[in-house]
């Protein structure tokens, strides 16, 4: 008989509960799990650990086990999870997910996610100040362009784009696999078909296991998208300006950097007269010139005398936010907004030198 305690570590009982009838729903719909996982509930928090060998299979989470959330109607409220009413239920979706989408809600609620979730993630965040939100947009320009409720930025942050019930992909939430936390050098899932799965990663030498969450997202998309900043990554997207360089000219950084599901084109130039007009721009420590070099065709050392100007301006923008950040009535939120900042300043400043 399946023993769904067996994988469950939690500090609260009711969360402990919930954890339970995750497992066995998730397990009863196909789904599989390592049996030397543990799923881990401390003070809210949930992750997952395995010492299993690096490599070996961790989580499987078949099409019959995961859950359309973004066709449901949920609650504009802020204190739980709720549902308002069902939206297109897939005609390929199986009623008997509906059990395990109400556990998943008794979950995290019990968890306290969304709570939480309004004091320290940025998007979903009441009392983040206008200034502060207008300082972000010279960033990123389309922050909270889109009112969007508690608990849509909420499944945004655990949902996976996968073609689960069409041939179009759509955003899925795919219990237990949602709890592992992000790393770069996390694993990185495979769509087979009829299922996903990840390996056992533990990157940072504990027994914690993680994923990639992919698309190579600086520490402030971390912040905006998934609430918190990324410190591990090595990159900084730079936002939309103009800067001038004696020797180069002008340089026109555009926001056109991703597709509309978020994967990161490749960098592309274009000249018209003086003006250079780049795609996007992404900063990294070893070859940010060189990859300048291989759109425009300039020499690297152009491409070094750009790459200092445009490293020169964004630093200017992160001055300005920084310093809208530090003038907010303080608060989770905010502090995770200045950990991303100091932590692009870091990858942008060698730079500019």
């Amino acid at each position: 008989m399946l023993d769904p305690w067996r994988w469950c570590d939690a500090d609260d009982e009711s969360v402990s509960d919930f954890l339970a009838a995750t497992i066995q729903g998730f397990i009863e719909c196909g789904g599989w799990i390592n049996p030397d996982a543990r799923l881990i509930a401390r003070k809210g928090d949930l992750h997952i650990e395995c010492e299993a060998e690096e490599g070996a299979p961790l989580i499987r989470v078949p099409r019959t086990a995961m859950l359309p959330v973004t066709r449901v109607q949920w609650h504009p409220g802020r204190d739980e999870l709720s549902i308002d009413d069902f939206g297109p239920w897939p005609k390929t979706a199986d009623l008997s997910l509906l059990p395990l989408l109400l556990t998943q809600i008794g979950l995290h609620n019990s968890c306290d996610k969304l709570p939480r979730l309004t004091r320290t993630h940025p998007s979903a965040c009441v009392d983040l100040p206008d200034e502060v939100v207008e300082a972000i947009r010279v960033l990123r320009p389309s922050f909270r362009s889109r009112p969007m409720s508690a608990a849509e930025v909420f499944w945004s942050t655990r949902t996976f784009r996968l073609p689960a019930f069409d041939a179009v992909a759509e955003p899925v939430a795919l219990p237990v696999l949602d709890l592992l936390d992000h790393h770069p050098r996390g694993s990185v899932g495979q769509w087979h078909d009829d299922s996903f799965t990840v390996t056992v990663a533990r990157p940072t030498g504990t027994p914690e296991c993680f994923v990639t969450y992919g698309w190579e997202r600086d520490a402030l998309d971390m912040a905006l998208v998934y609430g918190f900043a990324d410190t591990t990554a090595p990159w900084a997207h730079c936002g939309p300006m103009v800067v001038q360089a004696p020797e180069v000219g002008t340089v026109r950084v555009l926001d056109q950097g991703r597709t509309a599901t978020g994967e990161l084109l490749p960098l592309r130039a274009q000249r018209s007269g003086d003006v250079w007009s780049l795609n996007r721009f992404t900063f990294e420590s070893m070859n940010a010139a060189a990859d300048l070099s291989v759109a425009t065709g300039q020499s690297l050392q152009w491409c070094a005398e750009a790459v200092e100007a445009i490293a020169t301006g964004y630093l200017a923008v992160l001055a300005q936010l920084r310093s809208q950040l530090v003038s907010a009535p303080p608060s989770p939120a905010t502090d995770v907004l200045l950990i991303a900042i100091e932590h692009l300043r870091s990858v942008v400043e060698p730079l500019a030198e």
